[in-house]
């Protein structure tokens, strides 16, 4: 289901196993049912019934589990989405209840011990959840009303809850919260006081009530997916291997600790059909895993153009799931062998390949024509438009410079440095009505300080 009004969606991905999910599918009739699925999304199916709850509608339409999700949160039911934890293995908390499709009556808490093949109700009404000690804790808190005042715990998968009061104050709850990876044994509740709007954080430290460690006779081995219909010798495995892991028993009053690591190990499983998908032509009828020929299909095997030469190659139905690992030297192992005709062939899109590259080569050329004829024509433009400099004003600054030396030269000499004895010479000159001669020139007396001379005489 996604809303095309909104970026909420109802899908989500269980991360305490490998391969399942769960999402919300809408019906013909637009009702909302819940499917999930174990092997990656190959096959989906509908969540099975708890037992032991009743059904919310007429059992003749179908009654299995609807799980709430993003969805139903964004329209306005109280409710949490499905919350996992990696290291909780097989664990999964939600809000849901039994009917034909999804409803918005107010859900109950239901929890998954085996990954999602069986679910069991463990709260009545809505709850805040967290999962906490690698799943060795399970926390919870009522939102059926605005003001909680207690808390509540398991630690037996949900088996039996303790309640503890953990404040007496009018706390508008907003939020339980735990470390990321959910391997503390501390949760905080978040909220702010009625009357004065004022933030308050209430941290509980459940080590302080499960204080004894888990040791090695608290654990039990668990191997995840044996629901799954598979041959007698193979449950658990999926894609090709099998997970064994370690969980604390039901009835040990323990904890896992923050820096416990849960041992798991490995198997690789031998190929089996379920390891192998159908080939191209064929299908698998109902209710069985061979994979059988299409009728439409007129032949077994198809020719294939590989590098110009056709090549025949049996289809023999069969061909393996992406990222499975299963053991192919032993058991079930279906091979194609690629026999060559000796023949050449042409692919059927070999003249439409033609096509378009004749069209690129093309295109090529009247680019290039074009700029070309774009480069020819502004050489022409430039031929015709040489370029003519003006002197002018350079010859009218020449001139100009021309009488300025002109007029220098023709002055009197202002200034002349000479002896005394030329100057008293000069004196002695004719001089008619007071005139100066027009052919002499008078040079202006030299100045002669005798000063020094005087004192030294």
């Amino acid at each position: 289901l996604f809303p095309n009004y909104n970026t909420v969606h109802d899908f989500y991905k269980v991360l305490s196993i490998r391969g399942v999910y769960l999402a919300s599918q809408m019906g013909e009739d637009k009702s909302i049912h819940t499917v999930i699925t174990f092997n990656r999304g190959g096959e989906w199916t509908k969540v099975q019934r708890p037992v032991g709850v009743d059904c919310k509608n007429n059992e003749k339409d179908g009654c299995y589990l609807q799980i709430h999700s993003e969805y139903s949160i964004h329209r306005g039911i109280k409710a949490y989405p499905p919350h996992s934890q990696k290291d909780a293995y097989g664990l999964i908390l939600v809000h849901a209840h039994v009917a034909s499709n999804l409803q918005t009556s107010p859900p109950d808490v239901y929890l998954s011990t085996d990954g999602g093949y069986n679910f069991k109700k463990v709260l009545q009404g809505p709850h805040a959840y967290e999962i906490a000690d690698s799943g060795g804790l399970l926390v919870a808190v009522p939102i059926s009303t605005n003001y909680p005042k207690v808390v509540k715990f398991s630690t037996d998968e949900g088996n039996c809850w303790h309640t503890y009061k953990f404040t007496s104050d009018e706390i508008k709850f907003t939020g339980l919260l735990t470390e990321p990876g959910g391997k503390s044994m501390t949760v905080g509740l978040w909220g702010y006081q009625k009357d004065t709007n004022k933030w308050t954080v209430s941290v509980i430290d459940f080590s302080t009530v499960v204080t004894k460690q888990c040791k090695e006779e608290d654990y039990v081995p668990w191997i995840p997916h044996t629901g799954l219909k598979t041959r007698p010798g193979f449950e658990g495995c999926l894609f090709g291997k099998k997970e064994i892991v370690k969980r604390i028993k039901q009835d040990s009053w323990c904890r896992n600790g923050y820096y416990k690591i849960l041992e798991t190990s490995t198997e690789i499983c031998k190929c089996t059909e379920v390891d192998y998908e159908c080939d191209y032509g064929f299908y698998r009828p109902d209710n069985l895993m061979k994979c059988v020929l299409q009728p439409e299909m007129k032949a077994d095997q198809l020719g294939i153009c590989k590098e110009g030469n056709l090549e025949k190659f049996p289809m023999l139905g069969y061909r393996m799931i992406v990222g499975d690992v299963c053991d192919t030297v032993s058991d079930f192992h279906p091979v194609s062998d690629i026999t060559s005709l000796d023949s050449i062939c042409h692919t059927g899109n070999s003249g439409s390949t033609k096509l378009v590259i004749a069209a690129v080569i093309v295109i090529i050329l009247v680019l290039v024509a074009a700029v070309g004829a774009v480069f020819l024509y502004k050489v022409l433009l430039l031929q015709r438009h040489r370029v003519v400099y003006r002197y002018s004003m350079l010859t009218q600054a020449d001139d100009r410079d021309n009488e300025y030396e002109n007029a220098l030269t023709t002055h009197d000499t202002l200034y002349s440095e000479s002896s005394d004895d030329e100057v008293e010479q000069d004196n002695r000159l004719p001089k008619s009505n007071g005139a100066v001669p027009a052919n002499s020139k008078q040079p202006v007396k030299a100045y002669h300080d005798d000063s020094d001379e005087d004192l030294l005489g």
